[in-house]
């Protein structure tokens, strides 16, 4: 989830900056903002975990240091 809302920030930031971008009248300036703007929505697509596959995640290792917030408290203390 965490993922997800980092990408629907970036998408809200990106709909502004289309619609800062329109209302630049240097040639010059609008043609680097709309890189910027092509980099942002490219890595916006890495972000969001909805432009994957939707899987339940992969089981985690079973470590001792992974299980340990499972453990009743008496035997956390033993580690």
């Amino acid at each position: 989830m965490d993922a997800w809302r980092r990408a629907s920030l970036v998408r809200d930031y990106l709909a502004a900056m289309d619609a800062h971008i329109a209302d630049i009248s240097d040639e010059e300036e609008k043609a680097s903002a709309t890189e910027w703007f092509n980099w942002c929505r490219q890595r916006q697509k890495v972000l969001d975990p909805l432009h994957g596959p939707i899987r339940f995640p992969d089981d985690p290792e079973p470590t001792d240091e992974a299980l340990r917030p499972f453990l009743p408290e008496w035997m956390r203390r033993r580690w």
